[in-house]
């Protein structure tokens, strides 16, 4: 690892106001382990309108069928704010690789 003594990757947008000091204070109790946190958005629709600045092509997101919710995204942190364990993000990197 380039990294050994991180033990998480915390990931905040620049317009986010954060207070630091309590983040830190709740990761210590916290296993670096297979840990995974933030605000994790469950059954978002992808778009698929090829003039939408979010499109979605089936190439890049195959469509899913969910029973009840047809065509979805699985559960994602959205991005304003989310913090990964060291493991979890060498794993990330390792598929990413290959």
């Amino acid at each position: 690892r380039q990294f050994p003594l991180l033990r998480f990757l915390i990931r905040v947008d620049d317009d986010v106001y954060l207070r630091p000091q309590p983040l830190l204070a709740q990761l210590e109790f916290r296993a670096p382990s297979s840990y995974f946190w933030g605000n994790f958005d469950h059954g978002s629709n992808p778009v698929r309108d090829e003039n939408h600045s979010h499109y979605n092509s089936y190439e890049q997101f195959p469509k899913r069928k969910h029973p009840m919710f047809g065509d979805i995204f699985p559960p994602y942190a959205r991005g304003h704010l989310w913090v990964m364990s060291s493991d979890l993000l060498s794993r990330v990197v390792e598929v990413w690789k290959n």
